[in-house]
């Protein structure tokens, strides 16, 4: 395997992954649709039990209970939706012609091993931190394309995360730049939320279900666009590919 001559452009994967948005963004809203029904759906059962005034209510049994169900069940259907732009990104970037249907069926057959990567991902960064915060921060960004690689190639759980610290050795710094926007960003998002709930007690559950559709967009969109120019970078030009989706 040739080693890149040069890191990717931070400009160039951020360019490419607006541009894709700008051209898809009507398939891309219909496959989140359901991650956003669910966060609609969580935000109101939040507020009918009053878990945004009291929190602690979390802990009381039915309470507890019916919004932990709710929860569990919104997390499953994001995690479904962000598995499903991912192949739909990943593929449209090939020139696939694959559709709404295609990509969330792609995020029922890719469920469970999707979520053994992701969980090893955060895992593995969790107990690098447990250490120092710095090695957390460079084992994530070593595996920031883990979930990419997996949904393209179907390596298997363990060597996807390989494949995605093969990936970006050389161009870590820019992963990092790029990953740094994305915390930036939801933290942005956060502000926005806090702001919008001086407003209206209403406006801060569903201007946070807002910021979270455009994360569950915006993030798998970006995971799949890095993904490529790294892979081109090293083993091939596919810039004729990414561009005939625009």
């Amino acid at each position: 395997m040739a080693y890149l001559s040069e890191p990717v452009r931070v400009g160039d994967v951020l360019g490419d992954t607006f541009g894709f948005l700008r051209a898809q963004w009507r398939p891309l809203l219909l496959i989140s649709a359901p991650s956003l029904l669910a966060a609609v759906a969580l935000a109101v059962v939040q507020k009918s039990l009053g878990l945004q005034e009291k929190p602690e209510l979390v802990f009381t049994s039915i309470t507890g209970s019916l919004a932990s169900s709710v929860s569990l069940i919104t997390l499953a259907i994001a995690h479904l939706c962000f598995v499903g732009t991912l192949f739909f990104t990943l593929e449209r970037q090939r020139g696939h012609q694959t559709g709404v249907a295609e990509a969330l069926r792609m995020g029922v057959r890719l469920f469970l091993p999707m979520l053994g990567v992701r969980f090893l991902v955060y895992f593995l960064s969790i107990m690098a931190a447990v250490l120092l915060y710095v090695p957390g921060l460079m084992v994530y960004t070593m595996l920031w394309v883990a979930d990419a690689a997996y949904v393209a190639e179907r390596p298997g759980i363990r060597a996807a995360l390989s494949r995605s610290r093969n990936l970006t050795r050389g161009s870590r710094w820019r992963v990092f730049l790029l990953m740094l926007m994305v915390f930036v960003a939801a933290a942005l998002a956060s502000g926005l939320q806090t702001a919008a709930q001086r407003i209206s007690e209403w406006a801060g559950p569903f201007t946070s279900v807002f910021a979270g559709m455009l994360w569950a967009i915006l993030v798998p969109v970006l995971a799949a666009t890095l993904y490529r120019h790294l892979k081109t970078a090293r083993e091939g030009d596919e810039a004729a590919d990414i561009a005939a989706v625009f």
